[in-house]
């Protein structure tokens, strides 16, 4: 649970802050450093991807898949939100 709010929170934040950097005109290189760099190192997608199709439990790959789903759903609209935010 808590890695799901970490991917969440990571998306928003990276949404906000891509949007802050087009508002003040930040250099293009800054995007990837923030989002990719920063961002990437906050957020466990690898830790998230092993657990979606199920490495350490006994749940079938379906069972696995579902919460998966959900998770991706609330980073997109958790990045659109601070994206939105960010203006």
């Amino acid at each position: 649970m808590v890695l799901h709010a970490v991917n969440v929170t990571g998306c928003l934040l990276a949404g906000f802050a891509l949007a802050r950097l087009q508002a003040i005109g930040g250099e293009t290189w800054m995007r990837p450093l923030v989002v990719t760099g920063f961002f990437g190192g906050l957020t466990t997608m690898s830790g998230f991807a092993t657990g979606a199709i199920g490495v350490g439990n006994d749940r079938s790959l379906t069972d696995n898949l579902v919460p998966a789903l959900v998770v991706v759903t609330l980073c997109l609209l958790a990045a659109a939100i601070g994206e939105r935010l960010g203006r």
